[in-house]
This record gives C-alpha cells, structure tokens and sequence, in this order.
C-alpha cells in the first residue's frame, strides 16, 4: 500500500498537460509581476513618470518569459526555483532602479 501511494504521489508531480503549463506559467507571471510593482513602488523616486516605472517592469518580465520558455514543465513547477527566481526578479528590478531606469523611455 505505501507503494501504491507514492506511485500517486510521483505522477502528480509528472508532466504537466499544455494547459496547465499555460496557467502555471501565467501564476508564476502573475506572482512575479506582483513582486516587481511592489518594489518598483517602494524604491522609486516619486517624480518618474509611469511610463520609466512600466519600462522596468516590462524589462523584468521580459526575462522571466525568456527563463520560462527555456525550462520543462517539471522544472517550472518548482517552489524554490520560483522562489529564486522572484528573488532575482527583485533584485534586477533595484539594479535597473539604481542605474536610472531607461532614460530613453521618459
């Protein structure tokens, strides 16, 4: 019977159908994008334009399609890769604050 139960337990964590790869993917962007307003909110200046602000988040987010599109659906499932991630995410979102944002974009 314990079998029988991690058997269970293993192909709940199989690959996952293209559909849900599609709502897993738009949770983790959706939970990113979360993170990345929150900080942009946080740590900058009043006085940038929304446009500066959406420049950076639309930066961040671009990367996080990119390492999305590049790992299985297995991979994507993962709490502590998410969890990694988002800290990245965070911590590119202050670096592109620190820098300035893009200047080009005001």
């Amino acid at each position: 019977m314990t079998k029988h139960i991690l058997f269970q337990l293993n192909d709940q964590q199989s690959e996952a159908t293209p559909a849900n790869r599609a709502e897993v993917e738009s949770d983790i962007l959706r939970q990113v994008r979360d993170y990345i307003q929150e900080t942009i909110r946080l740590c900058t200046p009043e006085s940038w334009s929304q446009q500066r602000r959406k420049a950076i988040e639309e930066s961040v987010l671009t990367d996080t399609r990119l390492v999305l599109d590049a790992l299985s659906t297995t991979e994507i499932q993962s709490k502590a890769a998410l969890r990694m991630h988002i800290d990245n995410a965070v911590s590119e979102t202050k670096r592109l604050i620190r820098q300035g944002g893009f200047l080009t974009q005001l």
